[in-house]
């Protein structure tokens, strides 16, 4: 997951972070998806589209848990999440 800050042509990545990483660290996962403003928030997996390995999640899989943490739809949090990588690269 990553926030991004000001306009689409600033292409600051401010916190990004890996679950895994947080997961060593001792920080609280949900506590932290649920601190970052929605208007900032992106998913991403390493995992290729449309592949389907059972150590690695599917992007649909990121999206889900992500809204389920932030008592959100799917389909809502995917809405935000598109507006805000249009934004993030000037597609808007």
């Amino acid at each position: 997951m990553a926030i991004f800050s000001r306009g689409p042509h600033e292409y600051w990545l401010k916190p990004h972070f890996s679950k895994n990483e947080v997961a060593k660290s001792g920080v609280n996962y949900r506590e932290l998806v649920k601190k970052i403003p929605l208007d900032r928030l992106l998913v991403e997996t390493d995992t290729v589209a449309g592949a389907r390995v059972p150590t690695r999640p599917h992007i649909r899989d990121v999206l889900a848990k992500t809204a389920e943490i932030l008592n959100l739809s799917a389909s809502e949090l995917e809405r935000i999440t598109d507006e805000n990588a249009d934004r993030f690269f000037g597609v808007v």
